[in-house]
């Protein structure tokens, strides 16, 4: 639909959102997105700055069998629906599969892994976090020391670590558990609403209390609808085209463009860098160039 004038915005708010968008939950969009995409690349993660250096794709069908293990995963953990999952994640593939998987299964909860390990476990308790899914120092150095420090302090955590690495006591290797689990289905489905909690976000601290902001299913719907058709705002011409985004924001951001700038596209899936540094090296990658 053609976005040009007041009458068709007066078009367009004639049909309520419920009925214009059909997808509640994050795995109908993933189903969605396979059924309409299968073996096109949804992620193209780069793992360096050098032309050499190794170029992973993921296409939209292998999204969709990795959330669903992720998802079946928890669940086999005894994660329960109204649980919270804390992600102590960079910008990987893996984190993407972890986020939407913890969304399906349970209360997704990204936390920034730059804060103190003090700060990240006050937001965990403030959560009610029953597990954490973070990444081994060969994916990025300084969060593993974190997640010792908040184990201590939370003993009953369920611990899933990312990237490998040799066994530690206690801790379950997600890459291995995952492989163990169904692809084709969830194994214990829970029934999902458009006001069904998909995730908690941390904002802030309010007068020295945590601030924590829910996200619910629906607004996953919404934002990849919103995305699809700014972007085809574009291609009509109303901005310069730009077929392909060339990053992702990390995933514990909230994604407030949700309310507040409608300027910026966020693309449902989209090519994942390792962190936020889009210079001159990344941009003469040539994986930008296919």
């Amino acid at each position: 639909m053609k976005i040009r004038t007041q009458a068709d915005i007066a078009e367009l708010e004639r049909v309520p959102v419920t009925e214009r968008i059909g997808h509640v939950s994050v795995m109908d969009l993933l189903r969605h997105a396979a059924q309409q995409n299968g073996g096109r690349v949804a992620i193209r993660y780069l793992d360096g700055t050098g032309p050499g250096d190794p170029v992973r794709d993921v296409t939209f069908d292998q999204v969709l069998r990795h959330v669903t293990q992720a998802a079946n995963l928890l669940r086999a953990q005894g994660i329960g629906s109204q649980d919270t999952v804390t992600l102590l994640m960079p910008s990987v593939p893996e984190t993407f599969f972890a986020l939407w998987g913890a969304e399906i299964a349970a209360v997704a909860n990204p936390v920034n892994y730059f804060l103190d390990a003090s700060q990240i476990t006050a937001i965990m308790k403030q959560a009610g976090a029953r597990a954490l899914i973070a990444a081994d120092a060969a994916i990025f150095p300084d969060i593993w020391p974190k997640v010792e420090a908040i184990r201590a302090a939370m003993p009953e955590l369920k611990v899933f670590r990312v990237g490998g690495g040799a066994a530690i006591p206690g801790v379950i290797d997600y890459e291995e558990a995952c492989a163990n689990q169904p692809v084709d289905r969830l194994v214990a489905p829970r029934p999902i609403e458009r006001d069904t909690p998909a995730a908690l976000f941390h904002t802030g601290i309010v007068r020295g209390t945590v601030a924590d902001r829910q996200w619910l299913d629906d607004r996953n719907s919404h934002t990849a609808w919103r995305a699809q058709s700014q972007r085809r705002a574009r291609l009509l011409g109303h901005r310069r085209a730009q077929p392909r985004q060339r990053g992702w924001r990390r995933a514990d951001h909230l994604g407030g463009d949700h309310e507040r700038d409608a300027r910026r596209p966020r693309p449902f899936l989209a090519q994942v860098l390792r962190d936020r540094r889009l210079d001159g090296a990344r941009r003469a990658h040539p994986a930008h160039r296919t």
